[in-house]
């Protein structure tokens, strides 16, 4: 299994950063896909507490460009973990390795990345 064959780095194509704190992403991990990726940070305790998100924690909305849009609560001591990326955006096992360790390394947050993920797995 191909997940990524660049560094993280070289594989984003696209980081545009708008006033708020919104991304829009676009990573392409040199194994034929691309992944395109908004990242909305919802600071606002009320607007977290709105939509039943912690308040506690980072809360982040991110949508897969045609695809999934998804409320995560990640940050802190927290680990983004990819059965969570692919119980929340709705997509396989490779697409979210490579999500979470996208986000993982935008947002500061632990991860799994592509190597660790194919050690573990062999």
């Amino acid at each position: 299994m191909e997940l990524r064959t660049k560094p993280i780095e070289e594989s984003i194509s696209k980081n545009i950063c708008a006033p708020g704190g919104v991304r829009f992403v676009e990573f392409c991990p040199g194994n034929g896909t691309r992944y395109q990726l908004v990242i909305v940070p919802l600071t606002s305790k009320a607007m977290a507490g709105a939509i039943g998100a912690s308040t506690e924690r980072c809360t982040y909305l991110v949508s897969k460009v045609n695809g999934k849009t998804a409320v995560m609560t990640v940050g802190g001591s927290d680990f983004i973990h990819y059965n969570y990326v692919m119980e929340k955006l709705g997509c396989g096992l490779p697409d979210a390795v490579v999500i979470a360790e996208l986000l993982g390394y935008l947002l500061g947050i632990r991860h799994v990345s592509c190597e660790e993920f194919l050690d573990d797995t062999q």
